[in-house]
């Protein structure tokens, strides 16, 4: 019980920024949150009359009527006492904030992190209110605005998709073009210096390959140039001057 009236005080000096001694005796919503936790451990032991002068005089009081079995969790705020009304049964989660004359009715059951404006009114038809839902009743002399569900806004106002445009697959043409260049320059050289050395060969008598059987490469079907390597190129001698 202590527990629950320190840390309710520091919420009310963390949101109103009143001392201590200010909460204590001037803060009426302080005071309506306390007394409702004494008479709902009242109701727990039974003490059904002890519970309902504990209530009374919270109403008397604070001007906040809560039921004795009204249970209120940890860190419920309510800014002011008067006008709050919470049947019998009903529950408040922890970390509820009511910031005005708002009424629970019986059996509801008001989930953890729901702010209730002033006016908010959560009726039977709504046995668990949530933070995103919260049914209201507006009167002809009551017309401030209430927290509008979160589900309506959505579907007036639905997100568009953005269709992002497929990505095309990079172009690996030119690393392509490029292996096969090398690959066909190594070819040749290779066939190059198979054919010079056949031709010693051949020169020393030896047992030669004929030329059309030697391995060639057809660089035209690759669409390479056909350049033979620099080294490779075959020499021409000046002729001889008369």
């Amino acid at each position: 019980m202590f527990e629950y009236a320190k840390e309710l005080l520091e919420i009310h000096r963390t949101k109103t920024g009143r001392s201590t001694l200010g909460i204590v005796f001037g803060a009426s919503g302080w005071q309506a949150a306390v007394l409702s936790r004494a008479a709902y451990w009242c109701a727990l032991q039974e003490w059904e009359a002890l519970g309902g002068l504990v209530s009374s005089l919270n109403r008397i009081l604070t001007g906040a009527d809560i039921a004795p079995d009204a249970k209120l969790c940890e860190r419920v705020y309510i800014a002011h006492g008067a006008g709050v009304v919470i049947e019998s049964g009903a529950r408040l989660d922890p970390d509820v904030e009511l910031l005005g004359s708002a009424f629970v009715a019986r059996n509801v059951r008001v989930a953890a992190g729901t702010v209730l404006a002033h006016g908010v009114h959560v009726t039977e038809e709504a046995p668990q209110a949530t933070a995103q839902a919260i049914e209201t009743v507006k009167t002809d002399s009551d017309k401030v605005e209430v927290p509008v569900e979160a589900e309506k806004a959505t579907e007036k106002a639905p997100e568009k998709s953005e269709e992002k445009p497929a990505e095309k697959p990079a172009d690996k043409s030119p690393d392509r073009d490029a292996a096969l260049k090398e690959l066909a320059r190594v070819v040749k050289e290779q066939n190059a210096v198979i054919q010079k050395l056949n031709a010693n060969l051949k020169e020393a008598g030896g047992e030669a390959i004929p030329d059309e059987d030697l391995p060639k490469l057809n660089t035209r079907n690759l669409g390479l140039s056909v350049r033979r390597a620099r080294h490779h190129r075959t020499k021409t001698k000046p002729a001889a001057e008369e």
